[in-house]
């Protein structure tokens, strides 16, 4: 079986951690009450803006949009450093490898 190309390795895995860190995230923050109240308050006040511009509101979609997509990093990269510290933290006490990791490295 050839070898998946770095590049392709790469999307993937950002592919599956963004997936990954929004539905954990997302879950969370449904069940969390500040959440949930400033969700609320978010809409309500998106709403005032879009009534107070009338008709056009494409710019204010933009802004959401990107807000959104800023949201979405942070999110991403809070999994990213969640998952270095599992690491570190698994290094510091001394854990040893799963079995299933055992040949990992002289494997690949």
């Amino acid at each position: 079986m050839p070898a998946m190309p770095k590049d392709d390795f790469q999307e993937a895995f950002y592919g599956f951690v963004f997936e990954r860190a929004f539905k954990v995230a997302s879950y969370a923050a449904q069940q969390d009450p500040r959440s949930i109240e400033l969700h609320k308050e978010t809409h309500q006040a998106f709403d005032k803006i879009k009534e107070f511009l009338g008709g056009d509101n494409s710019l204010l979609l933009d802004l959401e949009s990107a807000m959104n997509a800023t949201a979405c990093i942070v999110t991403e990269y809070a999994y990213r450093q969640g998952l270095k510290d599992g690491v570190a933290l698994k290094a510091e006490l001394g854990m040893e490898q799963p079995l299933w990791a055992g040949g990992l490295n002289e494997r690949f």
